[in-house]
């Protein structure tokens, strides 16, 4: 299978990496995910969850598979989302915030953080906005 193919070519890379890397390795399949957890467990693994409808329902199994961290499509996380996902334990970071309004509803919502364009731009929006409780 070409999957399994390309987890353990990343795998072996990976493995050779220094340990002053901070790796997070994510994926849209979680069957790789859990295939590349076995080879690099000492590695975190992120889920890639898109508004297409088809994963929303995974959270739930990716405790089970050693997923840790969700890495959710900005456009379709809730309150409702974030909750179910905390509640298992997960981690949420969303994928693309680049506008300040989006910036401060995720931040609001209380996601654990954001993939952007532009780190410095979104710091200083989160910069403005009142510290989670």
């Amino acid at each position: 299978d070409s999957r399994i193919d390309a987890c353990v070519s990343a795998a072996r890379v990976l493995r050779r990496a220094p340990d002053s890397l901070r790796l997070l390795v994510s994926s849209f399949d979680p069957w790789m995910l859990l295939a590349f957890g076995a080879m690099c467990p000492h590695l975190p693994t992120a889920a890639l969850l898109h508004s297409d409808g088809r994963r929303y329902q995974l959270g739930h199994i990716m405790p089970r598979l050693g997923v840790r961290i969700i890495n959710a499509e900005r456009t379709f996380v809730t309150s409702e989302w974030l909750e179910r996902w905390h509640q298992r334990g997960l981690l949420v970071i969303c994928w693309t915030v680049n506008e300040p309004s989006e910036i401060g509803r995720l931040h609001t919502l209380g996601v654990d953080g954001f993939i952007c364009d532009d780190p410095a731009a979104a710091r200083r929006v989160l910069d403005t906005l009142p510290p989670r409780s």
